[in-house]
């Protein structure tokens, strides 16, 4: 390609870099580490990489723009996917035993969701009172193939600031 060809032409055409993918918290909290959690299943990053955070707001969002592609009927856990990416959040330790008590569905399984959305109505002091742990985990179930996961430090978080990146 010549100078005139650059200048007329709007020189070299560069690559363009495919987006990173930013997953947002879906509650306000203190953002823990995923490995610090009771549940040795989400410790253990049995069903994938994530965070956790202890909640002191009660609104759980969606964490991303898609589909609310689970919902379970007790409202402790729902999944939203989009474009070969599927984030669960999971609220509480065991508190599907609660049976559905300390939460409020707002959503429906199938609805299509913009990050920020309230999914559920959680109540922590209800299910501490019960005996149960309140901590939400955030867990990418599926990722694009060759993305990279980075976390946000710990610490104070609010809901819809990014705690999750992949790229």
């Amino acid at each position: 390609m010549g100078l005139f060809d650059r200048l007329f032409k709007g020189g070299p055409k560069e690559e363009a870099k495919p987006a990173k993918l930013e997953i947002l918290a879906p509650v306000d909290g203190e953002l823990v580490a995923i490995e610090s959690v009771s549940d040795p299943v989400f410790a253990q990053k049995t069903m994938g990489d994530g965070i956790a955070i202890v909640p002191s707001g009660t609104a759980l969002t969606a964490p991303m723009d898609g589909e609310l592609s689970a919902l379970f009927p007790t409202g402790h856990a729902y999944g939203v996917e989009k474009d070969g990416l599927s984030v669960m959040v999971h609220a509480g330790v065991d508190t599907v035993e609660l049976e559905g008590a300390g939460f409020e569905v707002k959503a429906a399984q199938g609805d299509s969701v913009a990050a920020g959305d309230a999914v559920v109505l959680m109540n922590p002091a209800t299910i501490k009172e019960a005996g149960f742990d309140p901590t939400v985990m955030v867990v990418v179930l599926e990722a694009p193939e060759g993305k990279t996961l980075s976390k946000r430090d710990l610490g104070p978080v609010k809901a819809g600031e990014p705690v999750l990146w992949l790229d």
